[in-house]
C-alpha cells in the first residue's frame, strides 16, 4: 500500500455485452473489496455503444448491483467514440483524480490486472498499456499472427516498438487523457492513433504484462479484420494510392510533353522527363501534405520534401548500378528491388521527419 488514495476511473466501453460482463464487474467488486486494495478509490463508468433495448437490463444490473455510471449512445458510434465520451465525463466530474483506467468488457481482461494497472498511475506520466504474451501455448493462431504481423509492420510504418499495439487495457494520468482526447478515430482504429499520437509528442510508453484471455475462440470481438484493418493502415493505404496516382500522371504528361516538343527539340525526351516529373512531384507533394500526413506539420515541409526526392532519385541511380554489377538481376529487377526498398524509406522519413 502507498498511504495515499489513488483516485481513479475504470472505463468499459461495452457493445451489446454477454455475461462476461456482469462477470467482471462481480470480480472488480470483490477484488477492490480486497484489504490489499484498500489504497484504491475507483468508480466505474460504463457506455453503452448503442446495444438496443434487448441490452438494457443487463446494464440496468450494472448500474443497480454494482454501482457503475452507465452512458449511452442511441446508436452504435465506434469504441474510439465511446472512449472519446468516457474521457470528456471523466476531465469535467473528476479533477481531482489522478488518472482512469480502460478495459474491454468481454473478460479478456482479467480484473487483477486492471487493478495492477491503477497502481501504476500515481506519478506517472506514461500511457501504460497492459500487454499480453503470445508466445504462450492455447493462443488463437489467427490472434498470435495477427499480433505479430501489426506490431512489427506498426513498428516500421511508426517507429515506435509496442508488443500488443491491440489492447484494451490502458490506464493513462489525467494530462494523457487530455491529449488523447483530441486524438483522430471513431472505431477500434483509435486505439492505434493514440499510440501513433504518442510517439509523434513522445509520450512515454509503459507495458505492463498481464494474463492472456481468450474465451471461446474470441467469438466476442466486435474487431472486424478486413474493415477494422483498413482503418489502422489507412495512412499507409492512402500513401500507396498517391504514390500510384503520382506515377500514372507522370507517364501521361511525359508522353504529353513528347507528342508537343518532339518536333522542337532532339533532347525532347530529357525535357519531357523533368517536365513531367517536376508537375507530377509537385502534385505528389501536395496529396502527402492534405490528404495523406494531413495534421500538424512543421516549416519548410516544402524543402524537405524536395530534398528527399532528390536524394531518392541519387540513391536509385546508384544502388541501381550497385546492385546489377554485383547481382545476377538485370537492369529492371535491380531498379525494382531498390526503388521498392526506398519506396518504403521514403513513406517513413516523410511521416516521421517531413510531415
Amino acid at each position: 500500500m502507498s498511504g495515499k488514495t489513488i483516485k481513479t476511473l475504470i472505463v468499459i466501453p461495452s457493445l451489446e455485452p454477454g455475461s462476461r460482463f456482469l462477470e467482471l464487474l462481480e470480480n472488480l467488486q470483490e477484488g477492490l473489496k480486497n484489504p490489499e486494495n484498500s489504497d484504491i478509490k475507483a468508480n466505474l463508468l460504463i457506455i453503452d455503444d448503442g446495444s438496443g433495448e434487448e441490452y438494457h437490463n443487463i446494464f440496468e444490473v450494472a448500474e443497480k448491483q454494482y454501482n457503475c455510471i452507465v452512458l449511452r449512445h442511441a446508436v452504435n458510434l465506434g469504441k474510439g467514440r465511446a472512449l472519446k465520451t468516457a474521457f470528456n465525463y471523466y476531465l469535467n466530474e473528476y479533477p481531482d483524480y489522478c488518472g482512469l483506467v480502460t478495459a474491454d468488457s468481454d473478460g479478456q481482461h482479467a480484473a487483477k490486472d486492471i487493478i495492477k494497472c491503477i497502481k501504476e498511475l500515481p506519478g506517472s506520466n506514461s500511457l501504460i498499456l497492459g500487454c499480453r504474451d503470445f508466445s504462450k501455448k492455447g493462443i488463437p493462431a489467427k490472434n498470435m499472427l495477427g499480433n505479430r504481423l501489426t506490431r512489427n509492420v506498426f513498428s516500421f510504418l511508426c517507429g515506435i516498438k509496442v508488443s500488443d499495439t491491440q489492447t484494451g487495457l490502458r490506464a493513462m494520468p489525467t494530462e494523457i487523457v487530455k491529449e488523447m482526447i483530441t486524438v483522430p478515430g471513431e472505431r477500434f482504429e483509435y486505439e492505434m492513433n493514440m499510440l501513433i499520437d504518442c510517439g509523434n509528442k513522445k509520450t512515454k510508453i509503459k507495458e505492463i504484462l498481464i494474463d492472456t484471455i481468450y474465451l471461446d475462440n474470441n467469438k466476442s470481438s466486435h474487431f472486424n479484420p478486413v474493415l477494422d484493418s483498413i482503418r489502422i493502415y489507412k495512412t499507409f493505404i492512402k500513401y500507396i494510392i498517391s504514390a500510384l496516382s503520382s506515377f500514372l500522371l507522370d507517364i501521361a504528361l511525359f508522353a504529353v510533353i513528347v507528342f508537343v516538343t518532339r518536333e522542337l527539340s532532339s533532347a525532347y525526351i530529357l525535357i519531357s522527363t523533368i517536365s513531367a516529373r517536376i508537375i507530377s512531384s509537385f502534385y505528389n507533394y501536395l496529396i502527402n501534405k492534405n490528404i495523406v500526413f494531413a495534421g500538424n506539420q512543421g516549416r519548410n515541409t516544402l524543402l524537405k520534401y524536395y530534398g528527399l526526392a532528390v536524394s531518392i532519385m541519387l540513391a536509385s541511380g546508384v544502388l541501381t548500378t550497385l546492385l546489377f554489377n554485383i547481382s545476377f538481376f538485370n537492369e529492371i529487377g535491380s531498379k525494382v528491388l531498390v526503388d521498392t526498398v526506398l519506396f518504403l524509406c521514403s513513406y517513413y522519413i516523410q511521416k516521421k521527419w517531413i510531415f
